[in-house]
Order: structure tokens, then sequence, then C-alpha cells
């Protein structure tokens, strides 16, 4: 079992906390091309906010610290008039806890059967990988939510050590299922230049950039699974701000659809709207959602109609998520996001080469 000490990771090469609710990927159904937009956001954080995961932030970090792990309840509204906008742009200029670089993406629909079917189909099934129940809707019964959590490391890791995503405490993450792993991988290898430009953009021994010159973006993966009665009342959203390692994360709507609700503001007005973006299967986006507040609705679905998703975040040690610091560079790294060149999405055919090389290397 890896420790929690990151230093042993190689970087991937080119040839080769309690949460109301996890984030949610946000993009409009742009099919042809991907978007890439820059956000930014205001330092209007209440002195609420100031603790995370235990620790004290100074009023300087007051505008980066995020909504409690351990404890349950909404991220408060800065702003009394609130309105919803369903018709908005997710580009351009915005608002919210700090800069916010967004890019919209889509998967190839080959890639997204693909991905899919490699997850078990029977609840019993999941639950023997690991999946559990969650939840963050307490007056809706009749909701379900299942969520398993996984590293998606080159092969000969192991179970790693890293922090839980509901909690922030320290467990065992066990390997990816391999197709997931097998993307994620990809994701790495055919996007390390950017992803060394974000870096290169952090400030020199941040927990930032080490996390993300060691080769582990897209390293903490949450696969959150919904279905029963759906979350549609405004009083049912569970609005909150992500931790520290969704500085940079991406977010693949597999099967179902959702909706996405960001409250941000445009740049010189102090109230805020509520952009309503609504996500179907193959949807992708990436970003930082440790920046601004957000909630999910979801449809009402059986289990054939489930909403998956897949959360792929920075994979942090608890050491690094409680470190007052930890969000040092994401700034940068937003602003990297706005303005880069898409990220890539790999091929079905990329994805299944990495996924049998996977195989081989963990048969021998």
């Amino acid at each position: 079992m890896s420790s929690i000490s990151w230093t042993n990771i190689e970087p991937l090469q080119r040839s080769r906390p309690s949460r109301p609710l996890n984030p949610s990927s946000l993009t409009h159904r742009m099919r042809s091309a991907p978007q890439t937009c820059l956000q930014h956001a205001s330092n209007l954080v209440p002195c609420g906010l100031s603790t995370f995961l235990g620790w004290r932030a100074s009023k300087r970090r007051v505008a980066r610290s995020v909504l409690s792990l351990d404890l349950p309840g909404l991220a408060p509204n800065w702003f009394n008039d609130d309105h919803t906008d369903t018709s908005a742009s997710s580009g351009g200029l915005h608002y919210a806890h700090g800069p916010v670089g967004l890019q919209n993406l889509h998967l190839s629909p080959d890639l997204l059967d693909f991905l899919f079917e490699g997850l078990a189909s029977s609840e019993a099934d999941l639950r023997c990988l690991g999946f559990e129940s969650c939840v963050d809707h307490p007056n809706l019964p009749g909701h379900r939510y299942l969520e398993a959590y996984f590293h998606t490391l080159p092969s000969g890791h192991g179970p790693v050590i890293a922090a839980h995503p509901r909690s922030g405490d320290s467990v065992a993450k066990a390997p990816a299922p391999v197709r997931l792993a097998a993307f994620a991988q990809q994701l790495r290898c055919q996007n390390a230049k950017v992803l060394g430009e974000l870096a290169a953009a952090c400030p020199p021994g941040s927990r930032l950039r080490a996390a993300l010159a060691e080769g582990r973006a897209f390293g903490d993966l949450a696969v959150q699974i919904h279905w029963g009665d759906a979350v549609v009342d405004a009083e049912d959203v569970a609005w909150h701000v992500d931790a520290a390692n969704s500085a940079l994360h991406m977010a693949v709507s597999l099967h179902g659809r959702r909706t996405l609700q960001m409250r941000l503001r445009d740049p010189f007005e102090l109230g805020s709207k509520v952009m309503e973006v609504s996500q179907r299967a193959g949807d992708v986006y990436i970003g930082n959602p440790a920046a601004y507040e957000h909630g999910l609705q979801y449809d009402s679905a059986s289990w054939e109609d489930r909403i998956v998703a897949l959360q792929l975040r920075l994979l942090l040690s608890e050491e690094e998520l409680r470190d007052p610091q930890c969000l040092d560079g994401m700034e940068e790294v937003a602003r990297k996001i706005g303005t880069a060149q898409p990220f890539k999405l790999p091929t079905l055919e990329d994805v299944r080469m990495a996924a049998s090389l996977l195989v081989s290397e963990s048969s021998s």
C-alpha cells in the first residue's frame, strides 16, 4: 500500500469534505467543438466559512475556504436578489469566490458506451465493488444515491492512501475499474503539455504545483449514481463549494440527465444569479468548483435510467487537503484553464489500448 508521501509517484510521460453534495459536470450540449471561457470571482465570502476540516484560515484566505466537509448544511447565499437564468451561456466573465476557468467538452458516443458498460450493472454488484449509500437530501427518502472512491494512478501502485472526498480523512483507495483508469491515464498523457503549464503557473513549493507535477491530475475518482425520486425544488438543492482537490476537476456524465446550478454574478453587479445548465450523457466539464457555489437538480429515474457521473479530481493526501495553503495557485490554474487550448479527450481506441495494457500489467 502506498504511503501518503507522494515523492515516489512518477510523473506520467507522453509515451505512455461531509459535503452536502458532490459537484456536477457543467456543459452545454456543444457537439461540434469545445468551448473555453475564463471567469473571475470576488472575495465576498463570510467569516463563517473560514474553517475547513478543523483549521482556522486567516482573513486573507477566507475567500479560498470551503464548506466544512464534516458538517451538513448549505453554503450561504451572499445576495438577496438571486434569480435563475436558464438561457445564459456558461461562458463569459462572472464572479464567485475566486477566478473560475471552465471548459466544456463532449465524449464520442462509442467511448461513452465503453465507459458506461465498464461499470457493474446491478446495485448488488456495485456494493461489492465498494459503493456505499450517501444521503444528501434527507427530506427526500425516495431519492437514492450510491458513491465509490478510487484512484487512477498507473498500475503497480495498488491501494493508495488519500483523502476521502466526503470526510477528508485518510482512506485506502483501490485502483479504479480498468476502463475508467485507462480513460484517466489517457487524459494525463494526451494533456501532458497543458498540465505542465498549469503546474508551472503555481507558486514554487505549493501543494497544487506538486500534485500537478507528480502526475496526480484526475487521479482521484468518485463514481456517483442517483435514481429514485427527483430533486427539483429549490429548498432541496444542496448548495456547496468543493474542497481543494477540486482546484482542477473534470466531471463526466455517463448516463441520465441532471441540471447543474451555479451561483455567479456578472462584473460590476451586486446581485447574483443562478445559472442553470442541463447535463446529459457524454457532457464533460473541466474547471475549479472549489471557487464557486453550486448545486444539482436530478430528474426522477428508475434504476435502468439511473444518473451516473464521474468526478475526477486531484489526488491529495489528508495532510495536503488540511493545509490552509493548499489552494495557493488555484487562481493561476483557473486562468490557464480559461485561456488555454481545450483539453483533449481520448478516443475509444486510445482507451481500449490503455485498458489492454493495464490488464496485461496487472496479470504479469
